[in-house]
């Protein structure tokens, strides 16, 4: 400091003689237009603005963040609580997936099996109608041949009657001539033995 020290008058009284060389100066505001003034509004309000919002806004971002970080944690909680669901939802999707796909091999199964069971039956319905036909047929013939043989055997009948009744009236009338003839002679031994 010693140093300084002879300096240190020297330099105050430099000091104080700008000091009287110095002329204050009182700013005076330019003069501005409606739109320079509206401009200059505008930006002290931002200004205003900027230092207020800033601030919050960093605020906000933090407890964005803090929200975030917990919905974070709350997603993780629930996706470790959905995890063995999710696993069973799939097991469960395959199983669904395995039975749809045996369920439609069944019934395509049955499909073809009805399909075939289907022409069997259409042939079996045709087979029995012609054997049915043919029955038909067949009945019709033993129907002529037994009328026939019911026509013949009436005809056969009536032959027979009429030929018993021939043999019967031909017997009587042989029978009534014998007695005719046996009837005198036996008149004759009454008459004798009387």
């Amino acid at each position: 400091m010693t140093i300084f020290l002879p300096d240190a008058p020297l330099w105050y009284l430099q000091v104080a003689a700008v000091a009287r060389d110095t002329l204050l100066v009182r700013p005076v505001p330019p003069i501005r237009t409606t739109f320079e003034q509206t401009i200059f509004v505008a930006q002290g309000i931002l200004v205003i603005f900027a230092v207020f919002l800033i601030p919050l806004s960093i605020y906000g971002a933090l407890v964005m963040r803090k929200a975030a970080l917990a919905a974070e944690q709350k997603v993780d909680a629930l996706l470790d609580e959905l995890r063995p669901l999710a696993a069973h939802v799939k097991e469960a999707s395959v199983a669904v997936k395995e039975t749809a796909l045996m369920v439609r091999t069944d019934v395509a199964m049955v499909h073809d099996t009805v399909q075939v069971a289907t022409e069997r039956v259409k042939q079996t319905v045709v087979q029995l109608a012609d054997r049915v036909d043919d029955f038909n047929d067949l009945l019709g013939n033993v129907h002529e041949k037994a009328s026939m043989a019911i026509d013949v055997a009436g005809t056969a009948m009536s032959g027979l009657a009429w030929g018993a009744r021939t043999l019967r009236d031909r017997r009587a009338a042989r029978k009534a001539k014998k007695r005719s003839r046996e009837v005198p002679a036996v008149k004759d031994l009454d008459a004798l033995d009387g």
